[in-house]
């Protein structure tokens, strides 16, 4: 039996709430960048949060969740496109000992649901858009109050459980709230849906000792390739802009929204992802590092109209959520000159990122070495012993960011989390894996 364990250096395992983590962070950003954009959108420069921004609308969202009857443990679902409000609204409702259940604007107020019932959402927000398919989706659920985020600012609703988000940004800040009792190790943070390896969606806990130590994970991990990537011209974070396209109702979107913040970096937040309008944002801003999913390097390469744009700032992509192959990489690598790598990692909801490269000689193919804390071992798929080098088989993963399990899934959980915390990611081995 061979383990597979990290050669990173190991990082902090949280002992605080998440939200309490990022609060102390948006504070230290405030004092240093007074004045510093946070978070810009795309579409529109002139919408705009900054650090001091975010920091007192989350204590407003907290104090108006709390004066609203908020309880710990309930349940906040979202229904939006990517906005300058998420991370206020995220913020503010787990400081208060809540949890973030977000759909899609896509999904039908049949899925809405089905996802809210599964959850116990008790509150929404949503864009307005969104609200009339909430509206059908909540009509026979428990629902305290309601939402939009989008709405007018000076438009208000017949029904006097629905709020316009000014409403909430409007409520005092108060930065010495009751204190809630969160336990780490238990109590969600998020509750992402996912159908792991096999099923229907299921509802992912993930705890604020999850996410929290993910976040000094991923910190690490950036700053450790970014330092032997960007040579000539360091990648200093708290100067440097990010572009995000990707969902961040997802946690690979969620996840790097909120390692930019941490940083101190300017996020640039493309609503929705258009390519015309992404490449614009790429010339107009001089993104230097790219994360994406696959399908947008084929556009980088691809796409009719990427001539047209000034897209020679980009030094790194960074590609997830589903594996980049080669002939891909070349053809992007080919079409930008300056594209000094493209590299991939592995993660899945149930365990957030897994295994990470560390310089720019990763192998094609290859998703880096484990990642801090983690530990990789690989299991005979029939009888679940464990075997050596070059001996085909089911990768199974372990960390504390692994998922304590599935909501109300007992036998989900039992099939995808080992008794002793090793999650099952249902990758089959054929090779030794890169360590």
């Amino acid at each position: 039996m061979v383990l597979f364990e990290s050669p990173f250096e190991p990082v902090p395992i949280v002992n605080k709430p998440f939200a309490e983590i990022i609060l102390t962070k948006l504070w230290q950003h405030s004092i240093k960048y007074p004045r510093k954009k946070a978070i810009i959108s795309a579409e529109n420069e002139d919408q705009y949060f900054t650090y001091s921004d975010i920091y007192l609308y989350s204590l407003s969202v907290a104090s108006f969740l709390q004066q609203h009857g908020f309880q710990h443990g309930d349940v906040v679902g979202l229904v939006m496109p990517n906005s300058l409000y998420y991370a206020p609204i995220f913020i503010g409702s787990t400081l208060q000992g809540g949890t973030i259940a977000a759909g899609s604007v896509s999904n039908t107020h049949y899925e809405l649901e089905r996802q809210f019932t599964d959850a116990s959402v008790k509150y929404v927000f949503c864009s307005n858009d969104a609200l009339d398919n909430v509206l059908k989706a909540t009509k026979k659920l428990p629902i305290k109050k309601i939402i939009v985020i989008d709405a007018n600012e000076n438009t208000k609703f017949s029904n006097s459980n629905i709020f316009n988000i000014s409403q909430v940004f409007n409520t005092v800040p108060l930065p010495h709230l009751p204190p809630v009792k969160i336990n780490l190790e238990m109590d969600a943070l998020i509750l992402p849906y996912s159908s792991g390896t096999t099923g229907a969606p299921k509802g992912v806990v993930i705890t604020h000792k999850g996410f929290g130590t993910h976040a000094n994970v991923l910190n690490s991990l950036m700053e450790n390739l970014l330092k032997n990537v960007f040579i000539k011209k360091p990648y200093i974070f708290d100067q440097e802009l990010e572009l995000i396209l990707l969902p961040i109702n997802h946690m690979f979107g969620c996840c790097v929204l909120f390692h930019c913040l941490m940083m101190a970096k300017t996020v640039v937040l493309m609503k929705e992802f258009e390519p015309e309008p992404f490449f614009k944002a790429i010339e107009k801003f001089k993104i230097r590092m790219l994360m994406i999913h696959p399908p947008v390097l084929i556009m980088l390469s691809k796409h009719s109209a990427v001539d047209q744009y000034d897209l020679s700032s980009i030094e790194i992509i960074f590609s997830g959520a589903a594996p980049a192959g080669k002939d891909i990489i070349e053809d992007v690598k080919q079409k930008h000159p300056n594209l000094k790598q493209v590299t991939q990692g592995y993660g899945a909801t149930e365990c957030l990122v897994a295994a990470f490269p560390d310089n720019e000689n990763i192998p094609n193919g290859s998703v880096g070495k484990v990642a801090p804390l983690g530990k990789a071992k690989v299991i005979d798929i029939e009888t679940g012993k464990e075997l050596s080098y070059n001996q085909p088989g089911e990768i199974l993963f372990f960390s504390p960011t692994v998922t304590p399990g599935y909501l109300n899934r007992p036998e989900a959980t039992k099939e995808s989390i080992g008794a002793e915390g090793w999650y099952h990611t249902g990758i089959i081995r054929k090779k030794m894996l890169h360590v």
